[in-house]
């Protein structure tokens, strides 16, 4: 059985990546090119979405034809609804890579290394696999008093292989053969768009390498496989680096994406700490990085108690030489390599954030990357819902003012003062369920003004809600009428008698038939819910076991 990984294009051609249970192993195939779209025809399967009389045909046909009708459909979109559209269809345990890299500094330029120039060479590339739990650590020295940072250490496990090169090509030729055999599916870096990833491609480009290689599967493809995308975003170099049937992503986007609440830092040592309470090696021992990796240890004039059970603390109070005492500086710049990518795993495992960024792509229908937005999951959701309903949008079936904005989310501003008596209240998903879900709110659903039936509403509307003037869509215009009890309780009646709901900046959403957006919504609160009690149980056994451990003094 296979399961979905992946949909990329590559030279104009369009595949699938795939865990292949039986083989064990990742694979890929091409897919079917032909678009997907559809023309009007009154004997066709499909009825408009907006309006239910209007009827359509399928089609396939090449990209150019398929913009011309409506409700295109790209060929990667319609292999995930079509194979990959039900539960459990995705890779749930994909092997990820934790990346790291270190390099040299001020042996060719000044400050920090510039990822778009890339002139300072790569002295240390690590890697950790989320498969074996193996740390991989490709450096151009001997990993100087390894035994004894593995006996030391509560992050070093057995599971580490250090490979010693001769040069920094061959630092960059172990890469991308791990990258070649081992294939992950996703390349995780802290601040990868920002350093790592861009560094690694630019680095590569000037070493002449073939930048195809950043790729699993370069050999099937021949060429224009890799691209860096670079840009400047409020003022900071950041760059995707984009590969076929691998992801390279910074693990920022994900737990800024998924973890709401501000940080006061996104450096790593600052997110470890918070997430994990581990932190970074600090190295202020060494007068500079390139120090570090040199070994050009210094005593510190105040040692804290963690420096002095440094290596090169303890052998410099033995009166070692101080060639040693280098050594074990470099073995302490390894070590350093080492816990960054520890780090970056132990966030992922507590957090979950993979996982999370799978099971929404999954139950959206859609890649993984596409869960760092907001349109593109919600999109794809919904026109496979509309499709399996067999309709069709069409935004020509309604007439839209483009020019006229719709007001959005009321936040209703403070009343100044000392108050007698204040409730604070915390409505389970309100939004959802009481405004999306309890409106029945959906764009088939919504009703302009001007579009009301003729009589009483409509004429209320008009008059009391200000419609076609300036002041339209004030919510303080509800307020006015809430405010009258009369006022009030003909609006209610009048909504009441059309089966109509209003949200507070007075448009309206027709409540006869349960919109698609609604329906979408209340499956995950319902889901939701029932996670939530799945999370209750676990937390209550985890408790019951913790009890009885303690019992037997375990």
């Amino acid at each position: 059985m296979k399961k979905f990984e992946m949909s990329f294009q590559s030279n104009w051609r369009n595949y699938v990546r795939t865990w292949d249970k039986s083989r064990k192993e990742s694979t890929i195939q091409e897919i079917n090119s032909k678009f997907e779209s559809f023309v009007p025809d009154s004997a066709g399967n499909y009825t408009g979405f907006y309006k239910l009389e209007n009827r359509y045909r399928k089609v396939y046909s090449d990209y150019k034809t398929a913009r011309q009708n409506v409700g295109m459909v790209n060929p990667v979109d319609i292999i995930i609804r079509e194979e990959y559209g039900t539960k459990g269809s995705y890779n749930p345990n994909p092997r990820v890579f934790y990346l790291d890299i270190e390099t040299r500094t001020g042996t060719v330029s000044q400050g920090f290394p510039n990822p778009q120039n890339a002139v300072e060479p790569v002295c240390l590339i690590q890697i950790k696999d989320s498969i074996t739990e193996q740390i991989y650590i490709i450096g151009d020295k001997e990993f100087y008093f390894e035994k004894w940072y593995r006996q030391h250490s509560d992050i070093i496990n057995e599971k580490i292989q250090y490979i010693q090169c001769k040069s920094e090509v061959e630092i960059f030729e172990q890469f991308f053969n791990f990258i070649y055999t081992l294939k992950p599916l996703i390349v995780y870096a802290w601040n990868g768009e920002g350093f790592d990833f861009p560094y690694l491609h630019n680095r590569a480009k000037r070493l002449g390498f073939d930048l195809n290689k950043f790729s699993p599967f370069w050999d099937r493809f021949g060429s224009n496989v890799t691209k860096l995308r670079e840009q400047e975003l409020q003022g900071k170099y950041c760059a995707d680096l984009e590969s076929a049937g691998i992801l390279y992503i910074d693990m920022m986007k994900p737990y800024k994406k998924f973890i709401l609440a501000p940080r006061e830092s996104y450096s790593l040592m600052a997110i470890a700490n918070k997430e994990t309470k581990a932190s970074k090696i600090t190295h202020r021992e060494f007068r500079t990085f390139d120090d570090f990796y040199q070994g050009n240890w210094k005593k510190p004039s105040a040692p804290t108690e963690a420096e002095k059970q440094t290596l090169c603390y303890l052998l410099n109070e033995k009166g070692s030489p101080y060639d040693v005492i280098q050594k074990a500086g470099h073995g302490q710049f390894v070590y350093y390599g080492i816990v960054d990518v520890v780090l970056l795993y132990n966030i992922d495992k507590k957090l979950g954030l993979t996982k999370l960024m799978i099971s929404i792509a999954e139950k959206q229908n859609s890649q993984l990357v596409d869960v760092f937005g907001t349109t593109r999951v919600w999109g794809n959701a919904t026109r496979n819902r509309l499709y399996k309903q067999q309709q069709v949008i069409n935004p020509d079936e309604i007439q839209v003012d483009l020019e006229k904005n719709i007001t959005g989310g009321f936040v209703r501003e403070p009343v100044k003062g000392k108050q007698e008596w204040v409730i604070s209240a915390d409505v389970n998903s309100m939004y959802p369920i009481l405004g999306i879900a309890g409106s029945n709110m959906s764009p088939e659903n919504f009703i302009f003004a001007r579009d009301l039936p003729d009589g009483e509403l409509k004429e209320f509307a008009f008059k009391e809600l200000k419609v076609g003037t300036s002041q339209e869509q004030n919510e303080q215009n509800l307020l006015n009428i809430m405010k009258d009890p009369e006022k009030a309780a003909k609006l209610k009646q009048l909504l009441n008698q059309h089966n109509y709901s209003m949200a507070p900046n007075g448009t309206f959403f027709n409540k006869s038939i349960r919109g698609v957006i609604p329906g979408m919504v209340k499956e995950i609160y319902v889901e939701r819910k029932q996670a939530k009690k799945e999370m209750i149980k676990a937390d209550q056994t985890v408790k019951e076991i913790q009890a009885i451990k303690q019992s037997k003094g375990n």
